[in-house]
Parts: C-alpha cells; sequence; structure tokens
C-alpha cells in the first residue's frame, strides 16, 4: 500500500497530514482511503528527492486548508512531529488529533507535551478542537464517516460529478484496465464487478470488493 499511495500534486486545496514514519503503514492505508473517496491529500512523500525538505514541509503546511496529526507514542517522542505542531498552532490552521493507540496520552495534556502549556494564546487555539480515537472504531468505515463530518474536510474534497450513472460504474477483466459498464457488449464469463474498496482488516487493511 505505501508505495501505491502519492501525496496530491495539483492546485487545489488540500489537507496536510502529519505522522511518524513508524506508524507509515497504517497511515498511509488510511490516506488511500481518503484519497479514493475524493479528498485531496499532501503528506511527505510529496518530496522531490534531493530536495531540502523543510522549507517544502513548511510551505505545504501554511498553504494547506487543515491538518490532520496522526498520534501516537512515537509521534509524541519525535522532535520534528512537535515542530509540524507548532507551525500548525502558529500559522492557525483547522486541525484534527486522530489517535492510534489506546493508551496515549489525551488532548488534554498535549499543551504540557509540546512546552506550551504557559502560553494562553495557544491554550485558546487548542481548546475545543476535534479528535479521534482509531482504535475505538472496530467497523472502520464508521472512522471514514466521522471524519468525512468534520467541516474543514469538505473543503478538500474533488468537486462531484453530478451526472447520473450506475452505481456499478466500471469493470475489472483479467487482461485490461477498468472499462466502463457501457461497454457491455465487451463482457465475458471471467469478468468481475469492482463495488468499491473498503477497510476489512483490524488495522483498517484496503481490500477490493469484487
Amino acid at each position: 500500500m505505501g508505495e501505491n499511495v502519492k501525496a496530491y500534486s495539483g492546485d487545489g486545496s488540500y489537507a496536510f497530514v502529519s505522522y511518524s514514519h513508524d506508524d507509515r503503514n497504517l497511515v498511509h492505508s488510511i490516506i488511500y482511503m481518503l484519497q479514493d473517496r475524493g479528498y485531496r491529500i499532501w503528506f511527505d512523500k510529496g518530496i522531490a528527492p534531493a530536495v531540502e525538505y523543510e522549507p517544502v514541509i513548511f510551505k505545504k503546511l501554511q498553504n494547506s486548508v487543515c491538518v490532520i496529526f496522526f498520534i501516537s507514542d512515537t509521534f509524541l517522542n519525535s522532535r520534528w512531529c512537535k515542530k509540524e505542531m507548532r507551525r500548525c498552532l502558529e500559522y492557525k490552521k483547522e486541525f484534527l488529533l486522530v489517535f492510534l493507540e489506546e493508551d496515549t496520552r489525551p488532548p488534554e495534556n498535549y499543551l504540557d507535551l509540546l512546552g506550551f502549556s504557559q502560553n494562553e494564546e495557544y491554550k485558546k487555539i487548542i481548546d475545543g478542537k476535534n479528535h479521534m480515537f482509531w482504535k475505538g472504531y472496530q467497523r472502520k468505515y464508521e472512522f471514514y464517516e466521522e471524519l468525512e463530518r468534520w467541516g474543514a474536510f469538505g473543503k478538500v474534497r474533488e468537486a462531484v460529478n453530478e451526472e447520473k450513472t450506475s452505481p456499478i460504474s466500471k469493470i475489472i477483466d483479467n487482461t485490461s484496465e477498468p472499462k466502463r459498464i457501457d461497454d457491455a457488449h465487451v463482457l465475458c464469463f471471467s469478468d468481475k464487478f469492482l463495488f468499491g474498496r473498503y477497510p476489512t482488516g483490524p488495522q483498517g487493511e484496503i481490500e477490493e470488493i469484487l
């Protein structure tokens, strides 16, 4: 999954994702699902080789509509992740905290962890911000449904094509790229319908439903 997921590279509005590289397999699978649902996501895979990464990351963070932090104990112990959180607060971005582990410390301890506990301005910014717990959703599709209710996130979704189409719009055969259902006259006995891609495993692994 990690090798297939790519950072958004267009001119539209996008969400910035911050995470610890120790959590990349899970986070990349989540990003894959969000992109499959039409959301524009930028993360550090969008940095070109041999480019100084720090200016790129901070510029992308500053230009983003919102930020999603995937929190784990390794995130909290990462100097770089804390820098991204600080920049997010300085830029006054809308952000969401997604806790990946059950034993990760709760949101109210964040200012202490980031060294902001004495700063009233940061207290005001962080108070009341949304947070979610990944392991709280046994059915992972419910996680995505709740995430999509976050107001800021709706600003980074691709425009929906309003033309009426069949819900079964593509097929996969054994030898070629997916074709539209309009090409039904070329169907063979071995062809399969692709109904969608859904998280099916305990860690949100992606599986095609045929």
